[in-house]
């Protein structure tokens, strides 16, 4: 995942991983779009991204940003071709993923500002564009971490929903691959419904309308994070 840290009421500096991580965490809430390739350009100078596993949980975010955000969008494109270039498939995927009408129009510019980058844009332009939601959980838990960034970034339901689709898949035998998934999405859910009312109003309304295997793992789910809610704070 990204490196999101226990969340604070105000988390606007940005001199650290930690504080930009805070800032990630909370910011569907309240969201300023303005600063958003400010705090990627700070998790980069910090080495963030030299770690294989923080890129789908980075471009999700940036996915739903992008989703979000129609008129800034370009400006946070331009701001993030400063990327090293190693790391600037993150801002590729976040455009593909974001579902915009105009993904296509996006990545085209790229193909001016980052001609490197040739080959693996022109395979996506060639291909059928696909929502993060719609990526099949079978690929790892790596979508799980993407879905709950995206989430971050737009408080929006669905991505959570999504993630609760795998809970069926924690009794695959354990040597499978869905069950690595399942594991990570009641892992995942039980952690954020715990630290974020939305997502854990989320859980209780799913709990509602999800079929019985599903719902009686989410119910769960939602009484383990209850109980880490109301445990007394450490002295």
């Amino acid at each position: 995942m990204l490196p999101f840290g226990p969340a604070l009421a105000e988390p606007l500096d940005f001199s650290t991983v930690e504080s930009v991580g805070n800032w990630l965490t909370r910011y569907y809430q309240s969201p300023q779009p303005k600063l958003v390739s400010k705090a990627i350009l700070v998790l980069s100078k910090e080495g963030v991204f030299k770690r294989e596993e923080v890129t789908p949980p980075t471009f999700g975010f940036l996915a739903g940003v992008f989703a979000k955000n129609k008129a800034i969008t370009p400006s946070l494109i331009k701001d993030l071709t400063a990327l090293p270039e190693d790391e600037q498939k993150i801002l590729i995927l976040g455009i593909w993923y974001s579902g915009r009408p105009d993904t296509k129009k996006l990545l085209q510019g790229l193909l001016v500002t980052m001609p490197q980058h040739k080959a693996n844009i022109e395979s996506l332009l060639q291909g059928q564009q696909v929502l993060l939601t719609q990526i099949s959980l079978e690929q790892g838990p790596w979508i799980i971490d993407a879905l709950w960034a995206n989430f971050m970034a737009t408080g929006d339901s669905e991505p959570v929903k999504r993630v609760i689709t795998a809970l069926p898949w924690v009794n695959e035998p354990p040597d499978s691959p869905k069950f690595l998934v399942g594991r990570s999405a009641r892992w995942s859910l039980t952690s954020y419904a715990a630290q974020h009312p939305r997502v854990l109003a989320i859980c209780r309304q799913q709990a509602k309308v999800q079929p019985p295997e599903v719902a009686t793992l989410l119910k769960e789910a939602i009484a383990s994070a209850e109980k880490q809610r109301i445990k007394p704070a450490a002295p």
